[in-house]
């Protein structure tokens, strides 16, 4: 079966860097399959001619919306972002594709037609019925996944419960084993400064995440923490002691990440039916349309799914 490809917010680069890394790794009709609106489609081609041959690599979603110019999207442009979502879901439900490689998209573009719409980890976990899917990034220097996901500070504290936590803790431990081998070691931040000072900065780490790891280790995981999030990543890099780092925000986890592993990173969602991945970055609208796009991580996160 093929990988799904959702191009995403096509007047993004998502269709650049989608043509762009599909050129690079000769990957064939069969192996993706590629959707979005038709104008989309034509913008890969005018970017890479050798395209046209292979129209078996498109999927169409229909769309009475002008292309209109890159980096430019009309008000309601988002619906046909949404209804390419929706497309996927159904091709992984009959069995007609077996992983899910999405493009970049805007949040904002999509809220004006589904304003309770956060983003792709919460989108695939509803549409398959799955509670809480684990956004997880791997790069070339770190592997990281987060327990809340696009959640303000001010509610945080409260989205952190013992079941969460243990929850991502083992579809993170199963992936390392899996990619790493069994002798992988998944470390665990705090919440707190800290993690907590033994209490004196807050709780959670003795309430919550602490039982959370004892709960997994009984379970057969191979985990320790919580650790202060500033600190164990230098033993989470290549050559370090830990395989990945299970972290409980997203800027503990990401303003790393994004620094070193950026134009390389992917964003893998754990707990699907299927695998879906997605380049760790945006739709980048100033850059739409130049050709100056940077594709590696799109090709990284191609790597991840197919065979």
């Amino acid at each position: 079966m093929p990988v799904a490809v959702t191009l995403g917010d096509p007047w993004g680069i998502g269709p650049e860097v989608t043509a762009r890394a599909i050129v690079a790794d000769a990957i064939r009709p069969g192996q993706v399959l590629v959707l979005g609106p038709r104008f989309a489609w034509e913008s890969m081609c005018s970017l890479e001619p050798g395209l046209l041959a292979h129209r078996d690599y498109f999927l169409e979603i229909a769309t009475d919306l002008h292309p209109g110019a890159p980096g430019k999207p009309p008000t309601l442009g988002g619906q046909v972002v949404l209804d390419t979502l929706h497309r996927a879901v159904d091709l992984v439900n009959t069995g007609d594709a077996d992983a899910l490689v999405t493009a970049p998209l805007n949040k904002s573009l999509i809220h004006k037609i589904d304003p309770a719409f956060v983003g792709h980890t919460e989108f695939f976990g509803q549409a398959f019925g799955i509670e809480d899917p684990t956004m997880t990034f791997v790069g070339p220097e770190y592997v990281t996944a987060l327990v809340t996901t696009h959640v303000s500070l001010r509610k945080l504290a409260d989205e952190i419960t013992e079941d969460r936590v243990y929850r991502h803790i083992m579809r993170l431990w199963e992936w390392l084993r899996s990619h790493r081998g069994d002798a992988a070691l998944l470390a665990v931040t705090g919440l707190n400064p800290h993690a907590g000072e033994a209490g004196a900065f807050g709780d959670e780490e003795i309430r919550v995440i602490g039982p959370a790891i004892e709960r997994a280790r009984s379970a057969g995981a191979r985990v320790d923490g919580p650790f202060p999030a500033d600190t164990v990543y230098r033993e989470a890099g290549p050559g370090g002691r830990y395989a990945g780092v299970l972290a409980m925000y997203h800027d503990q986890a990401l303003v790393l990440f994004k620094t070193t592993d950026g134009n390389q990173g992917v964003n893998m969602t754990l707990g699907l039916p299927v695998v879906r991945t997605s380049p760790d970055h945006g739709t980048a609208y100033n850059i739409a349309g130049k050709g100056i796009a940077d594709f590696r991580s799109m090709q990284a996160a191609l790597n991840l799914v197919l065979p």
